[in-house]
């Protein structure tokens, strides 16, 4: 049974601004006012005497599959015209953002998978024209679509966690100018009168997700009722084949758009690591350049920095690099790969210069942390309370700075992992060696700068454990052992 795609529940109730949109069209699409009235009730017995008991159950789930296509398709057009046009046309601007931005990063595509839907609907309304009230065949009609849905719904799957990311971002940030109304904060729109549900943002935003779950459910009830001597069972075969393999598609581009969270082994994969190296942004840098009051004074707060994270950006964009070449190997090849060995190739050389650069650092970054932490209480608050972030995995400050350093061991590893795995004879078997020495040499090199490193932060702290009489010489003054100076 297929998993959902989505990352939150699809009814939670989102705080949202009540006025932004003047009434909302309402949604037909699972909603009480739709044609409860089976294909056989509405054309009457004068169709369906004809008919055996199985055709007309058939024909019942084919007109079904038909009106829950056109409600798909209404629902989505519902978003452009309740939420997109509203949101670019309300005056004075509600978004903190830009507007442009902000309707690109939470809709991403979505107007791609209405247009493909609403082609699929009006060629099913042709074949209903054409084949009268008995349609025939459906299943080719369904495989076309699914083709062209083969592009659009893993690109907007894979952007719905960023999506729905901007928008708690917009809400929490933005939550007066979004909530005029507190009656109706946590709902958009709500239950009228006449008996019309109608749905937040939220929900709409994972309608792509939830409806493409149900199309094998509708394909392997057709099927089930469809004699194999019935040119459409081959075809509806083919269909329900597609939508398993874009079902697969989808997954793989929430596993890779999840970057490993929630997956066993959280410290291992390459995706976990660029995760966790993107969290230091979010977790330390940014507060500490953006907190009011500062919670290290301004005028010593970028040396901290190149101190403690210093070249971390580098190494981030190195394996950024490296996890999008991964990623374009595991769309082409899944779910075999055959082969790593070229991307690991380059980024080992690539980022050789950027980990002997930041590694010999590390007991720098850990001096300063430990002696910010003893002279200034609110650095130390502060250090503990990123504990407790999401992300942080209950590990502090220094866990995330030591994160590249065991990072070259763990390839050794693994790519020992997968050459025990490979055929003698390969290409992998004679480049994944290659590969190793890379890693293990550049290992190495970085020894005797990380043993500098960690005689300089020694004498720092036998510096700060002195007490100097008046007059004396201080260890790191400018006149002596200058280069020792942290600044």
């Amino acid at each position: 049974m297929w998993g959902c795609y989505s990352y939150g529940c699809p009814r939670k109730g989102l705080n949202s601004k009540s006025n932004i949109m003047d009434t909302p069209k309402p949604l037909v699409g699972d909603s009480p006012i739709s044609n409860k009235r089976t294909w056989a009730a509405r054309v009457g017995p004068e169709i369906t005497r004809h008919l055996s008991e199985t055709e007309i159950r058939r024909q019942n789930i084919i007109h079904s599959l038909i009106a829950r296509e056109a409600q798909y398709v209404q629902s989505l057009d519902i978003i452009e015209s309740n939420f997109i046009i509203p949101l670019k046309n309300v005056d004075p601007p509600i978004l903190r953002s830009d507007v442009d931005g902000f309707v690109s990063d939470v809709f991403g595509c979505i107007k791609d998978i209405r247009e493909c839907s609403r082609h699929l609907v009006e060629t099913m309304y042709v074949r209903q024209r054409e084949e009268g009230p008995v349609v025939r065949a459906i299943g080719d009609v369904v495989f076309e679509a699914v083709v062209d849905f083969m592009s659009p719904y893993p690109e907007y799957i894979k952007n719905h966690m960023t999506a729905e990311k901007r928008l708690k971002e917009e809400m929490e940030g933005n939550f007066e100018a979004l909530t005029d109304d507190s009656k109706n904060a946590s709902r958009l729109l709500s239950r009228t009168g006449d008996g019309v549900l109608r749905f937040d943002l939220k929900h709409f935003l994972n309608r792509p997700s939830e409806h493409i779950q149900k199309l094998p459910g509708s394909l392997e009830a057709i099927l089930r009722l469809t004699d194999p001597e019935n040119g459409d069972y081959d075809a509806l075969e083919m269909s329900l084949k597609a939508v398993r393999s874009l079902q697969t598609a989808i997954q793989l581009a929430t596993f890779q758009a999840s970057m490993g969270r929630g997956a066993p082994g959280k410290w291992e994969g390459e995706m976990e690591y660029v995760r966790d190296l993107e969290s230091i942004e979010n977790m330390y840098l940014t507060p500490l350049r953006t907190s009011k009051p500062p919670i290290i004074a301004n005028d010593r707060l970028e040396a901290f920095i190149q101190d403690v994270f210093h070249n971390y950006h580098q190494i981030l964009d190195h394996h950024k690099v490296l996890l999008r070449a991964l990623h374009a190997i595991q769309d082409k090849e899944h779910p075999r790969i055959n082969s790593i060995a070229e991307p690991l190739t380059h980024a080992a050389l690539s980022f050789r210069e950027a980990y002997q650069e930041y590694i010999p650092n590390y007991p720098i970054a850990v001096h300063r942390i430990n002696d910010e932490m003893a002279n200034n209480i609110t650095f130390k608050g502060f250090v503990q309370s990123r504990i407790r972030h999401p992300d942080a995995h209950r590990l502090d400050m220094k866990n995330f700075i030591n994160r590249p350093i065991p990072r070259l061991l763990r390839y050794e590893l693994l790519l020992k992992a997968i050459l025990e795995e490979t055929p003698n004879g390969s290409k992998d078997s004679e480049q994944i060696p290659e590969i190793i020495a890379l890693f293990k040499s550049l290992g190495k090199e970085t020894e005797s700068g990380v043993l500098a490193a960690k005689q300089k932060a020694a004498i720092w702290r036998y510096h700060s454990d002195l007490v100097f009489k008046p007059g004396e010489n201080n260890l790191v003054c400018k006149n002596r052992f200058s280069w020792l100076s942290p600044q």
